[in-house]
């Protein structure tokens, strides 16, 4: 039977995907969509590159050190705070991320 089900789920965490849509930040597991979520801008008031913890693992679950997590491999991540609470990105270009989003929590600002 866990066989059958991680079968199932497998093809619907095949890639992370995590776009700009203008005012939101969309996260999406793929390609078969099960798992998505979008994140306004206007919600974000901080963004820092930072690594998951080995305990973490990968998947979408909580963090062992609160917050949601969405990861599909590795440790490198974006963390994001929140107007309710945190948020980890699992990515392989933290650096890039953390940028667009400082910049576009900036340009929200004014």
């Amino acid at each position: 039977m866990g066989l059958l089900i991680a079968v199932l789920f497998a093809p619907a965490f095949h890639h992370l995907t995590v776009v700009d849509t203008g005012d939101d930040l969309a996260i999406r597991f793929g390609p078969v969509p099960l798992f998505r979520r979008n994140v306004r801008y206007a919600d974000i008031s901080s963004a820092e590159v930072g690594r998951t913890l080995l305990l973490d693992g990968w998947g979408i679950h909580m963090s062992i050190r609160g917050g949601w997590l969405w990861n599909l491999w590795g440790r490198d991540c974006v963390v994001m705070r929140l107007t309710n609470g945190t948020l980890r990105i699992g990515t392989d270009d933290a650096e890039n991320l953390a940028g667009i989003l400082k910049n576009r929590i900036v340009a929200g600002d004014q």
